[in-house]
């Protein structure tokens, strides 16, 4: 993982520089991930799954392994983590408007721009908006638009369809200066959506295979993340304590809704601090999902409401008294470890 590098704005014809993060490079960050757990004694099975089914009694997964050939794994139950790749035969809960992000890689012939050797940049113009990042000699841009946009081109014309919606933003050119394409540009699903189908006795989904909000809202690692810790105890509680096992669902897709809600409204706020393509499809759809609910609410002490509500406690889910604040309607049971 980097050094925090500085993170840039240009949104609604103003540059800011907004706080910092840690760019790093995602095939390196994987093989990490995967050293460790290795060296942690777990196994490891490298294929691709081609299929899960349940009897019932038993999760079956058919893999293909490395030579293609196909293996079979069963379990009692079943973790999704495969991202948006995990099939939900448009199985969704709640599903924001269709978007495509277009992602190409750079090279430079120099390191550094005024922005610095390694630094990012959100910027917005009428078809929608870019990210772009640079560590060293190397750039990563991702153009976001609609999936209904028809100008977008079949995979053969997307290279040149992308080198032209990035020159319609003068602070991305800058960026682009002295720099060619490298690879393939690749097209992306980044629409919105929240599964339906979250959790129950034999099975879970994590991570974006059980939600992934707007990028835009850039927080999609850490609602993973959150979801991935609340999930042992979830599974933990469904296994070993079946009485409060509806407990523990429910205290599952309640935290899914509440983080896939918070995140979609930290997105849609975004949309509407630009101005300047108000009368545009792409803007008008995004300034206005999911609703019009505020993000933060006022909190007077007077509307403090004290309610049981589940919670993770000790590797599972148990019943205990909460706060419930307007921000917070899953509840606060403990502050800097205070019950």
């Amino acid at each position: 993982v980097s050094a925090p590098s500085p993170r840039y704005a240009c949104w609604n014809g103003e540059n800011h520089q907004f706080n910092t993060e840690h760019l790093i490079s995602r095939p390196l960050f994987d093989a990490k991930l995967m050293e460790d757990l290795g060296s942690s004694n777990i196994n490891l099975i490298n294929g691709q799954v081609r299929s899960a089914q349940d009897s019932g009694h038993q999760w079956q997964v058919i893999y293909q392994n490395q030579q293609t050939q196909k293996e079979i794994i069963t379990g009692d139950y079943l973790v999704d983590a495969r991202g948006r790749t995990g099939p939900l035969k448009g199985d969704h809960q709640m599903r924001g408007p269709e978007t495509v992000s277009l992602l190409q890689r750079w090279q430079t012939s120099t390191t550094g721009n005024k922005h610095g050797n390694i630094a990012s940049m959100a910027s917005s113009y009428r078809n929608g908006w870019a990210w772009i990042a640079k560590q060293g000699s190397k750039l990563y841009t991702q153009v976001t638009l609609s999936a209904h946009d028809h100008r977008i081109p079949k995979k053969a014309g997307l290279r040149q369809f992308i080198a032209s919606e990035l020159g319609q933003i003068p602070e991305v050119v800058q960026w682009l200066e002295s720099t060619l394409p490298t690879d393939n540009p690749v097209a992306r699903a980044s629409t919105c959506r929240l599964s339906g189908n979250l959790v129950n006795q034999r099975l879970i989904r994590v991570g974006d295979a059980a939600l992934t909000a707007d990028p835009l809202s850039g927080n999609g690692i850490f609602a993973s993340l959150s979801l991935g810790l609340a999930a042992p105890a979830v599974i933990n509680t469904i296994l070993d304590y079946p009485e409060r096992a509806s407990l523990a669902q429910q205290f599952y897709r309640d935290k899914c809704l509440e983080t896939f809600l918070r995140f979609c409204r930290t997105g849609r706020d975004f949309y509407a601090l630009e101005q300047r393509w108000t009368d545009q499809p792409f803007w008008q759809e995004r300034r206005q999902w999911p609703d019009k609910q505020k993000l933060h609410k006022p909190f007077p002490p007077e509307q403090a409401q004290i309610k049981k509500r589940p919670i993770l406690a000790q590797g599972q889910t148990i019943s205990k008294e909460v706060l419930i604040p307007p921000d917070h309607p899953l509840g606060l049971w403990r502050v800097a470890g205070i019950a």
